[in-house]
């Protein structure tokens, strides 16, 4: 009987400690994800800029050729 107590103990013990790492790892796993999600709110929000600013050049080149072929 004593044996028995003292092997529950034991894997009660070592159920506390794993779930003590999982709870660990969770957080270091919610702690990379939001990091990711931060990286791609940036990135999404650089692409719309450089989107803006591509289409701007764009109408600009396009305003210069035309500008071009009027004096020729």
């Amino acid at each position: 009987m004593l044996l028995l107590a003292l092997q529950r103990d034991l894997l009660t013990s070592r159920l506390e400690t794993m779930r003590i790492h999982l709870a660990e790892a969770k957080a270091q796993w919610s702690d990379c994800v939001a990091a990711l999600e931060r990286q791609v709110a940036h990135l999404n929000s650089k692409i719309a800029e450089d989107s803006i600013e591509h289409r701007r050049i764009e109408l600009a080149h396009r305003s210069t050729i035309n500008n071009l072929k009027l004096e020729v």
